[in-house]
């Protein structure tokens, strides 16, 4: 196998270069390694061979240093990095690539530059063509995002085994947890399941304590795993769904629904999409509404919930002031459809798979050596791999969702399929575009959306960092048109799949040809963001919401109910999951929540090099610090502190 080369620098004098070779598996080699270096006028100077003399040098993971003639020229033109003593000067030629057996390869300063810059063109071609071939896009299911079509050999490397290690640890953790506690199938009372945490060894989510009050119902909605769903009722109340004056008059403290509504107070979720999806055993899953709104207070609290869009006898409209454990099994239902939503949509198509979408083409598509590509590179690191794991382990036939979830595996992929047809990566993806659509993109017409407030701190700053960067590399729009990996990267986004190429990505600006440079920022920023902080609000709080399971049910037991009788706590009980599914979803979402990368901005490979393009980075991250503090402030103030979208928690990228 080749030798990967991640650095290479003088620190003493005469010469010494030092070359890292990678720490992923089959990095190292027994090859023969010559060094060929230029002078500033472009003349070959004498090659040298880098080899100690009885020793193993470029084993994965080596450090190794090698002598070279001290009699070069003042400016060193060579890959990686070279530290001349003599002029105190650094100079940089990062390779990041698989290098094979009997290559040549030539490497530029900084190894940055727009395909009609590079002084290697045939070199860059031939390396994308192959990547082609190694990167090859399929659609594993007819009409859920296209997938690679085989994982190649240079994304199995550590991460992988790190990933793999941390499912085998929550297995055999699990299976611990079962054998301290599964005496029973079924939870004896709510008592025994709130006890369940100290007994294996896990800390109590703080939805244990207030997960049957309303204003918790409502604060799910702002600030929880799907936090992306409520939306202003601009429109008034759907026609299917008659909530009436008369209904609602307990709660509205002298107001009428009319007043509410005037005064922009009034919102809904309506989770339409879940109609019609067919669930493994015929399991019920709910299409449900629910009305919400801002009493005078400012505090957001629910007003009504309807579990399936068609109204009817057997389909009534559920009140707080109904019988508490009827509310409360209402709410519960609710959750439930929005936990399906959560999983397949939010979590799964929306941010692993169209994110594994935009790493196939960028790969396939944009030259390492490009800078676009090294402002992507960190943030779709290594999804396919990812992915593959997820699909075996949460996706598989009887893997967790089929195992602990309403929905089931068949169940998320319709919901895929039909969300993926209209989900627009101009629209949807672009944080505030969609906030807009709803009508809660301002802080006066929504107080205490945490959400909100915190992803449009990051979204604004990955969106400088982004347009500094572009406008670094492309000083004109024609620059922009002029590039032929970017505008065959934006083209194989947009297209439909056919042939093994085409996303299917709908929104791409130009439907991928790029005219604008602003066009090009817009999209780089719904990437990052989404590969970054989108990941982090749609999987870290999953621990917090999902591990009792009342709370945010996965799957329930019985039948929605279907009339206002009055029930008793027992209700609740049975229809909550079994021991065996409640133990699952605590291990695997604690698992899921867990923050595995560094943080947002220190990467874990760095891929700029170049000058300049390098303070952009460092004011990138001397931004996110100030975030950092800025959200810290915020939280010692909030009445419900989040702290999933802080910076220091976001990672660089989809990692599980």
């Amino acid at each position: 196998m080749g030798n990967i080369v991640n650095a290479v620098k003088v620190f003493r004098s005469p010469v010494v270069v030092t070359v890292w070779t990678g720490e992923r598996p089959k990095s190292g080699t027994d090859c023969v390694i010559r060094l060929k270096l230029y002078d500033q006028a472009g003349t070959a100077l004498p090659e040298v061979e880098l080899d100690n003399f009885l020793l193993d040098d470029f084993e994965r993971g080596n450090e190794d240093e090698f002598g070279i003639p001290a009699d070069f020229p003042e400016f060193l033109g060579i890959r990686i990095q070279i530290h001349d003593k003599r002029t105190s000067k650094f100079y940089e030629f990062p390779i990041l690539r698989w290098i094979q057996p009997d290559v040549t390869w030539n490497v530029s300063l900084y190894d940055t530059s727009l395909p009609v810059a590079d002084k290697n063109p045939e070199q860059r071609a031939k390396e994308l063509a192959e990547k082609k071939e190694l990167y090859k896009l399929t659609v594993k299911v007819e009409g859920m995002p296209v997938q690679i079509d085989t994982l190649t050999e240079d994304e199995f490397f550590d991460d992988k085994a790190k990933a793999a290690s941390a499912w085998t640890k929550v297995g055999v953790f699990g299976e611990k947890a079962a054998m301290k506690v599964m005496a029973k199938d079924r939870w004896e009372d709510l008592h025994q399941l709130a006890a369940v945490y100290r007994t294996i060894g896990l800390d109590a989510p703080k939805s244990l304590t207030n997960w049957k009050t309303d204003e918790h119902f409502a604060a799910q909605r702002l600030s929880s795993c799907s936090s992306n769903l409520l939306a202003q009722c601009a429109s008034g109340i759907p026609a299917n769904f008659p909530v009436t004056e008369d209904m609602v008059k307990p709660l509205l403290d002298g107001e009428t629904l009319e007043d509410i509504k005037t005064q922009n107070r009034l919102f809904i979720v309506d989770l339409k999409i879940l109609e019609d999806i067919k669930c493994p055993d015929d399991r019920p899953l709910c299409a449900p509404m629910a009305l919400f709104f801002l009493n005078k207070s400012k505090v957001l609290m629910p007003l009504a919930i309807q579990l399936y869009q068609k109204e009817g006898d057997d389909n009534p409209i559920f009140l707080p002031t109904d019988d508490p454990y009827v509310w409360l099994l209402a709410k519960m239902w609710f959750n439930n459809a929005d936990c399906a939503y959560h999983q397949a949509l939010s979590n799964i198509c929306f941010t692993h798979l169209a994110m594994e979408s935009v790493a196939l083409c960028t790969n396939r598509n944009i030259s390492p050596s490009h800078p676009i590509y090294k402002l992507l590179a960190p943030h779709i690191h290594n999804l396919p791999i990812v992915n593959g794991l997820t699909r075996s382990k949460l996706m598989a036939a009887g893997g967790w969702i089929d195992k602990t979830m309403t929905i089931g595996r068949e169940g998320a992929q319709q919901l895929i399929i039909k969300a993926w047809k209209e989900w627009r990566i101009d629209a949807d993806g672009i944080l505030m575009n969609s906030l807009t659509f709803k009508g809660v993109e301002s802080e006066s017409v929504l107080p205490d959306y945490h959400y909100r407030d915190d992803a449009v701190l990051i979204f604004d700053l990955i969106k400088v960092y982004v347009e500094e960067i572009v406008n670094h590399y492309y000083k004109t729009d024609d620059a922009v048109v002029a590039d032929h990996e970017l505008q065959a990267w934006g083209a194989e986004l947009a297209a439909p799949h056919a042939d093994g190429a085409g996303c299917g990505i709908q929104g791409v600006p130009g439907d991928g040809k790029f005219e604008k440079k602003s066009d090009l920022v817009q999209l780089l920023n719904t990437i990052v963001y989404i590969c970054s902080a989108g990941y982090a609000a749609a999987n870290y709080a999953q621990y917090e919401t999902y591990a009792f399971p009342p709370n945010y049910p996965t799957i329930l037991n019985g039948k929605p109910p279907s009339d206002k009788k009055a029930l008793t706590e027992r209700a609740i009980v049975d229809a909550i999951p079994s021991i065996e599914q409640s133990l699952d979803v605590m291990v695997v979402t604690q698992l899921l929540s867990k923050r595995v990368s560094k943080a947002l901005g220190d990467f874990d490979v760095l891929y700029i090099y170049e000058p300049e393009a390098l303070k952009i980075v460092q004011k990138f991250k001397d931004g996110l610090k100030k975030v950092s503090v800025a959200l810290k402030e915020r939280n010692a103030k909030r009445a419900r502190p989040h702290v999933i979208l802080d910076p220091v928690d976001i990672p660089n990228y989809i990692n599980l």
